[in-house]
């Protein structure tokens, strides 16, 4: 059979063609080959497979490559990417890739690889309105219609991305959610993101404060029904049906809770695009000052209303108590202290229910009275003797026992003297002067005999001109002109007594008696003996102090000597003898000056002291402020920060000082811990943290076990340390504030489970346990003494405040937090460090919405009431620094890490111009604020 040429060919072409491109192919003796390659560039992903014909080549990293494969001139080459690095996501695009092999190697086909980037899209549902604007990033999307969106700029495998809704529409007003908005890019286009617009209606609510009973609210046809305790939070409300956008409302009080007074703030507007939810309503309780009228006092006098609020009176007055009692509780006024020489006795024999106005108890003094008596002896049959205490006598016929009729008032001086003796007789008088105490005097001795002896002895010392006066037994006076011997007038009998005192001392020296007492007269006295010595002044000069500032001095403790402004000056009126020692101190600065003393102590030679020298100063407008970081470490995340005590010139704007406080850290993102309290004394400022390193994460979340909260105290001097260490308080809570009297003892606030959170007292040098003075409320911020006083604030419930704790410093368990009359209810949310500026003044720091620097002021009433103050912003720190009449606020205002210092003079209006002193660096943040230590 034969085949046709032409159908041989056809079988025969394709298997040439197919051995023709066949690899495997053994080439043909003295024929060249090559090979294919080039260069990758920006590769990151791992798993890059290049192809070229059916061999494929893995390229681990950025550089050169070449396929094994060979072939000869004239044959095609083509190189793609078989599959894409990952981890990261890559696109990697072949330049050059194709062609046909010449006579040499290919080298030059290029493989660039770059993080793949994708589109941000998603659908839009519901839209009926306009004006609806997405933000992913920086970037806008218009969106007008409903359906698929996508942003135009793609974003790299690996970025985040976060759709949310930049502009609601309107017209109709809508409200558009985003769902699936957020996430990182993959390989891929994202088109899951939805927007739901609806034209759903808003509602309008807010919260109520200290409500305690049932409250209704409306607005308009609404109404809403609320109920308290009084003793919880902040209850949040709402009105049950939605309105739609653009209708006004307008919140009242329908019903309030018996015995309150609820008032609405923010209640009117116009509802927008959102729910309104800063509606606040403030309920307070109706309550009533309870007042004292005191009337007789001669003293000191302490009362009480139910045990625990307290008033002390040393005039005849009225005054009110600082706490009023609220509508139907009861007030028990009492005495908690007499005075000293009498007895006080309250109108109300018990507790009685207040009523809806104020009420006046009335407080009676009596002075006590006591017998004036003693015992006769030495009278005969049918002998009497007359005796008197000033215009009382009394007429003794027996021997033993007397007393005088009429009583006398406790406190009083007596003096009982003979006024008539037995004929032939003398009677001396033992005891008979003195002061009555607390009981009746009894031992006043009267002795009658016919025998009789002289009382004298010697006088030396006296200086010439000199004059001094002596008695004996209180009633017989000599008047003593030159030094020698000298005889007391008047005899006493037999078996008397006799007591030589120095009635009055001559000018300039200081007489002493010796042997100048005795009993059972059986001789003449002459052994008296009395030394006259020279008494020296102590003195010196005043600079500085300007006119209408009062300066007050002592001398070894006493001996007060007020120096008025303008003296240059002073003397003080107590001698000193030769051999003694004098320590001149300031016992009262005069405001807004410091005067500091010289040449103040030493020991009295035989000359006055004028060499003491007293110097007063403008002190400069100096404060002490907390300073949180080291520049480096963000403040994130709870982690322990390092502290250092800054010292400002808030005129100047300069910081002057910086002390850092080793062995003490702070939470570093926590703008509630590190606040500052300036000791009464005014020698350190002193702060409450932990006992953990810098980078301690979490810190305020750890046992006090583990790191202990610790006391920091920085002195004048510019030293810092930790003085103190509490081994269980605050455990897994935060440590925020200490105060001390003077640097021996601290009271530290924080917070913390039942038992360890509340405010703590420890001693200065402890290292162990605490003791917790007050657990209610557990979470206390801020505190502080004044004028004796311990107080605190606290964003707890009805303790949203400043209160007194207990009465004045104490340092046993189970006291409690008061709250000042007028301050709690009123514009503060969220009160942190207070300062009292003096009895009637006080300065609040509140970092809520519409926080600030409050300040009130306290009427003739006792109740705090809210005054025109420039607000500076939320604030979490507040002090004062007073010169003459002027009164210049400082405060750290609320920022990132509360970063702001700033100043300001209060003058009553709402208008001062508010100076930043400076703002913390990077990394570093503000905290508590206090006049420096002196």
């Amino acid at each position: 059979m034969r085949m046709s040429f032409r159908l041989v060919m056809t079988l025969l072409l394709p298997l040439a063609l197919a051995r023709c491109g066949d690899p495997e192919e053994k080439p043909q003796p003295g024929v060249t080959e090559y090979t294919v390659g080039g260069t990758v560039t920006g590769l990151k992903g791992s798993g890059l497979v290049l192809r070229y014909g059916d061999e494929t080549l893995g390229v681990p990293n950025d550089g050169s490559f070449t396929f094994a494969r060979k072939a000869v001139a004239g044959t095609a080459y083509a190189v793609s990417v078989e599959t894409q690095p990952s981890e990261p996501p890559q696109a990697c695009t072949v330049t050059n890739g194709s062609g046909t092999l010449g006579s040499a190697n290919v080298t030059d086909v290029t493989v660039t690889c770059g993080t793949a980037a994708f589109k941000v899209g998603g659908t839009v549902t519901g839209l009926v309105g306009t004006g609806l604007k997405l933000k992913n990033g920086t970037e806008t999307l218009n969106v007008a219609a409903n359906g698929a969106f996508q942003f135009a700029t793609p974003l790299e495998t690996g970025v985040a991305y976060a759709v949310t809704v930049s502009t609601q529409p309107t017209g109709p007003a809508q409200r558009c959610t985003v769902s699936g908005g957020e996430g990182i890019m993959g390989g891929a286009d994202v088109t899951s993101v939805t927007v739901n617009c609806d034209t759903s209606k808003f509602t309008v609510g807010g919260t109520v404060s200290g409500l305690n009973g049932t409250l209704v609210l409306g607005n308009g046809t609404q109404e809403v029904t609320l109920t308290g305790t009084g003793s919880s939070a902040n209850t949040s409300f709402a009105f049950p049906t939605g309105y739609e956008t653009g209708t006004a409302y307008d919140v009242k009080v329908k019903t309030a809770p018996a015995a309150q007074d609820c008032t609405v703030t923010r209640g009117t507007g116009t509802v927008g695009s959102a729910n309104v939810t800063n509606v606040a309503v403030a309920c307070v309780t109706r309550a009533y000052l309870v007042n004292v009228t005191v009337s007789g006092l001669v003293g000191t006098l302490v009362v009480k209303n139910n045990d625990t609020d307290s008033l002390t009176f040393t005039t005849n007055e009225t005054k009110a108590f600082n706490n009023r009692v609220t509508e139907g509780g009861t007030y028990f006024v009492t005495v908690g202290t007499q005075p000293a020489t009498q007895t006080c006795t309250s109108e109300q024999a018990a507790a009685a229910p207040i009523g809806t106005a104020n009420v006046t108890v009335k407080v009676t003094c009596v002075t006590n009275q006591y017998s004036l008596g003693g015992s006769v002896s030495g009278l005969g049959a049918g002998e009497s003797v007359t005796l008197a205490n000033g215009t009382q006598e009394t007429t003794v016929s027996t021997n033993g026992a007397f007393q005088f009729a009429q009583k006398v008032d406790q406190g009083a001086a007596y003096t009982v003297t003979v006024k008539t003796a037995p004929a032939g007789k003398q009677c001396g008088v033992s005891n008979g002067t003195g002061t009555v105490g607390a009981g009746d005097v009894t031992n006043v001795s009267v002795v009658c005999s016919a025998s009789t002896y002289t009382v004298g002895g010697n006088l030396s010392g006296l200086g010439t001109g000199g004059t001094v006066k002596l008695r004996n037994n209180g009633g017989d006076e000599l008047t003593l002109t030159t030094n020698g011997a000298f005889t007391f007038a008047t005899s006493l009998p037999e078996g008397g007594s006799y007591a030589v005192t120095v009635s009055e001392q001559p000018a300039g020296q200081s007489c002493t008696v010796q042997n100048g007492t005795g009993s059972g007269l059986a001789a003449n006295v002459t052994n008296v003996a009395v030394t006259c010595a020279n008494l020296y002044t102590v003195g010196g000069t005043v600079t500085g102090l300007s006119s209408g500032k009062t300066l007050v001095l002592t001398n070894n403790g006493g001996n007060d000597l007020t120096v008025t402004g303008g003296s240059t000056t002073f003397t003080f009126s107590t001698g000193l003898a030769s051999g003694a020692a004098y320590a001149v101190a300031v016992k009262t600065q005069p405001a807004g000056l410091t005067c500091a003393v010289s040449n103040g102590s030493g020991t009295i030679a035989s000359a006055n002291v004028t060499n003491v020298t007293v110097t007063c100063t403008v002190p400069p407008a100096r404060v002490s402020v907390v300073r949180v970081g080291d520049g480096t470490t963000p403040l994130t995340g709870g982690a322990a920060a390092a502290v250092n005590i800054d010292t400002y010139d808030v005129i100047s704007g300069t910081r002057i000082g910086s002390v850092p406080v080793t062995g003490l850290t702070l939470a570093g993102s926590s703008g509630s811990e590190g606040f500052l309290s300036r000791s009464v004394d005014g020698r350190y400022v002193v702060l409450a943290g932990y006992s953990a390193a810098a980078g301690t994460a979490g810190v305020a979340g750890t046992t006090s076990s583990v790191n202990p909260r610790v006391v920091g105290r920085v002195g004048a001097t510019g030293n810092g340390s930790v003085v103190a260490s509490l081994n269980a308080a605050f455990s897994t809570g935060n440590v925020r504030s200490a105060t001390t009297v003077d640097g021996t003892a601290y009271w530290v606030a924080g917070t913390g489970a039942t038992g360890v959170g509340g405010i703590h007292y420890v001693t200065g040098g402890s290292t162990g346990a605490s003791t917790q003075i007050l657990a209610n409320p557990n979470n206390s911020r801020v505190t502080a003494i004044y004028n004796g006083q311990l107080y605190l604030t606290s964003g707890s419930g009805t303790f949203i405040t400043v209160s007194a704790v207990g009465t004045g410093t104490p340092t046993t368990s189970g006291q409690t937090a008061t709250g000042l009359s007028g301050v709690a209810g009123s514009a503060i949310t969220s009160p942190y460090q207070f300062f009292f500026l003096n009895d009637s003044t006080l300065y609040v720091a509140d970092d809520g919405n519409s926080g600030g620097v409050f300040k009130y002021t306290k009427n003739s009433s006792g109740n705090w009431t809210s005054q025109p103050v420039t607000n500076p912003g939320p604030a979490v720190a507040v002090t004062a620094l007073v010169d003459g009449t002027t009164v210049r606020v400082v405060a750290t205002l609320k920022g990132v890490s509360v970063n702001k210092l700033v100043t300001y003079v209060d003058d009553g209006t709402t208008t001062a111009t508010v100076t930043t002193v400076d703002t913390a660096a990077a990394n570093f943040g503000f905290r508590g604020v206090a006049v420096a230590p002196n």
